[in-house]
């Protein structure tokens, strides 16, 4: 029981608090709209290189969280 119990808590704030984070209005939001930005492009480019590389892991010998690590990582330094 308490094993489940140590299970369903986290869940359950993430489920409470969740909304929250989109509690605000459009207004006081900023949108970024990467869609036609060369960032955008950029990182889709990053996306599907890395996901190539997660293909060919049985060639590679690469794990699989290895390239989405730093994928997600050239991302993130993109959009900040």
């Amino acid at each position: 029981m308490k094993h489940l119990l140590r299970l369903f808590l986290p869940s359950l704030y993430l489920f409470c608090f969740s909304g929250l984070a989109l509690a605000s209005t459009a207004n006081e939001v900023s949108s970024i709209n990467l869609t036609e930005s060369g960032f955008g492009i950029i990182s889709l480019i990053i996306f599907v290189v890395a996901y190539g590389v997660v293909i060919s892991e049985e060639f590679t010998h690469v794990r699989k969280s290895k390239p989405m690590m730093v994928a997600a990582g050239l991302i993130w330094t993109l959009v900040a």
